[in-house]
């Protein structure tokens, strides 16, 4: 009953503001960077593992668009290349440090898939303009890209801002900021204790930060009948 009236309510909504639906297919590519922080519990150094990050993929965007203002939901999925990784704060030992044969500073692979609810606004009474923001929830992997060893499955949560411009009808071009924070890795949460060489490493969380360059097709959102409530 309660699913019922929230539809009806949408209904009446949508019919009351003009609301018209629409998605957006796009594709991208990403450069950007990932980082991951870990401490010797013993000696209480900490360290910094860097990685500078590439991808290319594909996803859409949809909802309802009323007025100057659209609702809805982003998803996407990528793959790319993470970098062999430099350390910070670390002494020239690390690359003969057991920690590091298990967690190798190699050229990684990666895929990703990225999903949650979305706010926008647009500018003119063609949308020429718009800008956006969504909450993600992210689901990554990555390994070692030579043998596929070292697989690293996590989970987190993040942000992106957009803009985009549509300089003709039926296509969009857009700059997204993007950053991600995962809370856990391989069913383990973060911060957690990894031993190797007779150290103990307190594991700290992984994140992700990038920009985002793609091109959309934003079916219903641009150029609206009727001005879309436009200027």
């Amino acid at each position: 009953m309660l699913r019922l009236s929230l539809l009806l309510s949408l209904f009446l909504f949508s019919a009351q503001s003009h609301a018209l639906l629409f998605i957006e297919p796009f594709a991208q590519v990403e450069i950007g960077g990932a980082e991951q922080d870990y401490t010797n519990q013993g000696t209480g150094e900490k360290r910094t593992r860097d990685y500078s990050t590439t991808y290319t993929g594909f996803g859409a965007r949809g909802g309802v668009t009323f007025n100057h203002f659209y609702l809805g939901a982003r998803v996407s999925r990528s793959t790319g290349k993470w970098d062999e990784g430099t350390d910070r704060e670390h002494s020239d030992t690390l690359n003969t440090n057991l920690f590091n044969q298990n967690n190798p500073l190699v050229e990684r692979e990666a895929s990703r898939v990225t999903f949650g609810p979305m706010v926008g606004v647009k500018f003119g009474s063609k949308a020429l303009f718009r800008m956006w923001a969504s909450y993600l929830k992210s689901s990554l992997e990555h390994k070692v890209k030579l043998d596929g060893s070292d697989v690293k499955k996590l989970k987190g949560t993040g942000f992106t801002f957009g803009v985009g411009l549509a300089p003709a009808r039926y296509f969009s071009l857009n700059l997204e900021m993007q950053g991600l924070w995962y809370s856990e890795e391989n069913d383990k949460k973060f911060h957690y204790d990894e031993t190797s060489a007779g150290d103990t490493y307190r594991v700290a969380a992984q994140s992700e930060f990038g920009f985002l360059f793609s091109i959309s097709i934003p079916i219903g959102l641009l150029y609206p009948k009727g001005g879309g409530g436009g200027d």
